[in-house]
């Protein structure tokens, strides 16, 4: 036998193979190489096999500068790129012909109609995903027009999203019918529908406001491997089985409650593909589950000293049930399966009694269940559905009396008077808690986190001189009772302080360490700025909105994004104090009034890229004279402008300004007219 040694080169090798090699390679990584003339089809294949195409009415960046028209890469969505507009996908394709989606999101049919219009060589072997207009008059006759059914027959419509239930006789439903996904929404689905129509690609059906009995079930159409609705078992008997697909991956079930209890089982042991299955009740109905499962998501009864040996393949699990049989577990105790990386489970399970020995004079810990954790666990929550008041003893967890070595996240709600010890979780990475009342041991457990790097506090008490251990980059304390904040000696860079009830910052009450370089202060009740605060030296980021200041002062010279929208700014602000440094801002929803944008020059600001006015009472005319040249995105929607003038045409770099909800004259609706006032790569949202 005569071996064939010709060298073959890297793109010699099958397409699968590509996608495998270039799937371990970080997205931000391809997104550099996406120019190499060499690799740039393989690159762009594996960038862009997701599009996904929304508008915003608001800042494009949402303070994210690196978002282009090419795209930001997202490490979490290989093979994804979301793109702002219908124009950018359109740039993209023009900038670089070799890109070809295997699917598309869009927002909207309009974006799917400009598409259509003007490449539909693209769409042609693309797999749509739609989003129809969000309205609850609106049945499907109405989302889909004559006009759009025409138009969009020929592609290849794979899921529509907020569908509304209309005639069945529709001539709309003849696009459904080939859709592989459906989500229904704001209507009561009527069941027999699915037989008067033959669904044969269906594999996803969402319905989101409609109520199936057992005997409904099964007219489900048989393609299905994802389901989701809402199950109204006081239409269902004890006889009747409930009849779902045979081939369901994914089950999500949403009960009515009828108000009466099932004393009957619901076995879907039947169903030997599911994978995955959330089950909401409030009632006590046990429901008998494959044993292949990989994740559970359930309240109701579930036996958990077998759990090990009844879903061995387990990797996830959410438990938390109206009521916990301690005095069962507490003989046999939980085995959890060695394959689960993620748990969450009522505190019941967890939590031990602290008693006081009166023999000896000090406390003792006794734990309520004996628990084996698996040895790979990732992340653990542990949330309290009940306050436990008793005057002889107190609660704690103290997780040195598990095996948690691998832990990496923790999450702790509903903590109020709880005591939370151990030295032993040395590799955890982020610890979440929510209503959370810390006591005089927590400070010591937080101290023994030597790798954490995210802290996160929401409705906790305390905090207001909190000591972080060193490698903490992120810290949020939201929705508090803070009124000052002293940090220091830390290397925390992102700093969360939403909803608390901070009134002024100043150097008394405000004390930062100079790491930190983004600070969300929006939705306190901040009135001033005052000249003692010392503000980080590479701080960059600052969040200002929905507050209460009249006036922006003594802001870091550093800061290159800034937000105030929902704040008291009116004629008398000076739009002149921000740093030279900024990129993007955002003074919309405040009381800037008539020609008020003519009272400041803004062309110093020569690295400004984007400003947001919108929803104020502006009537400025020749605003493009006002502008940098360096300008992008210009948001004057909601305001009373009723004229545009050719200044516009100055600002080279401007790709967008949204004018909409304004008092336009009606000749300027005319795309014609329109054009008169913009260069070629301008659009203007009217």
């Amino acid at each position: 036998m005569t071996v064939n040694r010709t060298k073959l080169s890297f793109f010699d090798l099958p397409d699968e193979l590509h996608d495998i090699i270039f799937s371990f390679i970080p997205q931000s990584q391809l997104f550099k190489w996406k120019e190499i003339p060499e690799i740039q089809g393989l690159v762009l294949r594996n960038l862009y096999a997701k599009v996904g195409i929304w508008e915003y009415e608001q800042l494009h960046s949402d303070y994210d500068p690196t978002k282009t028209v090419f795209g930001k890469p997202d490490e979490r969505k290989p093979g994804y790129m979301e793109l702002h507009s219908g124009k950018d996908f359109l740039n993209l394709i023009k900038a670089m012909p070799s890109v070809r989606p295997k699917v598309l999101y869009v927002a909207n049919k309009s974006i799917l109609t400009q598409l259509i219009r003007d490449c539909p060589w693209i769409l042609r072997s693309v797999k749509i995903e739609l989003n129809l207009p969000l309205a609850f008059e609106s049945n499907l006759e109405q989302q889909l027009t004559p006009e759009d059914i025409n138009l969009f027959r020929p592609y290849h419509i794979d899921c529509l999203q907020n569908v509304k239930e209309g005639n069945p006789s529709s001539e709309a439903w003849k696009i459904v019918a080939d859709c592989r996904r459906i989500s229904v929404a704001f209507v009561e689905f009527d069941p027999y529908f699915f037989e008067n129509h033959r669904f044969t690609n269906l594999k996803k059906l969402e319905l989101q406001c409609s109520k199936l009995s057992g005997e409904h079930i099964c007219l489900l159409p048989k393609t299905l491997t994802e389901f989701s609705g809402m199950l109204d078992m006081a239409a269902t008997e004890a006889h009747y089985l409930l009849d779902f697909p045979p081939n369901l991956v994914r089950l999500i079930i949403n009960h009515f409650y009828p108000g009466r209890n099932i004393s009957f089982p619901i076995d879907i042991s039947y169903l030997h593909s599911l994978k995955f299955v959330r089950i909401d009740s409030s009632l006590k109905e046990t429901w008998i589950l494959p044993k292949n499962m990989y994740e559970i998501q359930y309240d109701g009864e579930l036996d958990m000293s077998t759990l090990h040996e009844d879903h061995p393949n387990l990797t996830s699990i959410t438990h938390y049930p109206k009521k916990v049989d301690l005095q069962s577990l507490s003989n046999s105790g939980i085995k959890f399966p060695k394959r689960l990386i993620k748990i969450r489970l009522s505190s019941e399970y967890i939590f031990q009694k602290i008693v006081y020995s009166e023999m000896h004079g000090q406390k003792r810990r006794k734990a309520f269940i004996e628990i084996e954790f698996p040895p790979d666990l990732v992340e653990l929550e542990v949330q309290n559905y009940k306050l436990f008041k008793n005057e002889e003893f107190g609660f704690c967890i103290d997780f040195d009396m598990y095996n948690l070595g691998s832990l990496q996240h923790l999450k702790l709600y509903r903590m109020h008077s709880v005591s939370v010890l151990g030295d032993t979780l040395n590799n955890l990475v982020s610890l979440t808690l929510y209503c959370f009342t810390p006591d005089d041991t927590f400070q010591e457990f937080l101290l023994t986190l030597d790798n954490l790097e995210v802290l996160e506090c929401d409705q906790c008490g305390g905090g207001n001189r909190l000591c972080v251990p060193d490698k903490v980059k992120k810290l949020v304390l939201v929705r508090g009772m803070l009124s000052e904040f002293h940090l220091q000696g830390a290397s925390v860079e992102i700093l969360d302080l939403r909803s608390n009830c901070f009134r002024t910052i100043d150097g008394s009450t405000f004390e930062l360490p100079p790491s930190v370089r983004r600070i969300d202060l929006s939705d306190n009740r901040i009135v001033d700025i005052e000249g003692s605060v010392r503000w980080p030296k590479n701080l960059t980021h600052l969040n200002l909105d929905d507050n209460n200041l009249r006036r922006l002062y003594n802001l870091p010279n550093s800061l290159e994004y800034l937000s105030a929208s929902e704040n008291k700014f009116d004629e008398s602000f000076k739009m002149s104090v921000f740093p030279r440094p900024i990129v993007c801002l955002d003074l919309s929803s405040n009381k800037l009034k008539g020609i008020h944008l003519k009272s400041v020059n803004l062309v110093q600001y020569d690295k400004l890229k984007e400003l947001n006015l919108s929803n104020n009472k502006l009537i400025a005319r020749n605003f493009g004279k006002l502008l940098p040249a360096s300008i992008k995105y210009l948001n004057l929607s909601s305001n009373l402008i009723v004229d545009l003038d050719h200044s516009l045409k100055t600002l080279k770099n401007l790709e967008e300004v949204d004018l909409r909800k304004n008092r336009l004259n009606r000749v300027l609706t005319n795309e014609i007219t329109i054009n008169r006032y913009k260069n070629e790569n301008t659009v203007i949202l009217i």
